[in-house]
């Protein structure tokens, strides 16, 4: 750690940017009838709630939708891309 603390805005930006994450990974997990493995559902499921708590509920939604609603293309290109916000 350099000592250095985020912003809130950079904060909300990150989970935002999880939440697009987690809501294309789903929507791809299903086009291919895959699920989480059952070991890694508990983290998961830990992840996900951080997530909801720090961003409110209405922007959770959006970002996820948004997330879903990506092309697997898209989807990669925007998680090899640590600075762009579709």
């Amino acid at each position: 750690i350099n000592g250095q603390r985020k912003s809130t805005t950079e904060d909300k930006e990150d989970f935002q940017r999880a939440a697009r994450l987690f809501g294309s990974a789903e929507a791809i997990r299903e086009s291919v009838g895959s699920k989480i493995d059952s070991i890694d559902l508990p983290e998961y499921r830990q992840q996900v709630k951080l997530i909801r708590e720090n961003l409110h509920e209405i922007d959770f939604n959006q970002t996820w939708a948004e997330g879903r609603g990506m092309s697997m293309e898209k989807a990669v290109e925007f998680a090899i891309d640590n600075t762009s916000i579709p």
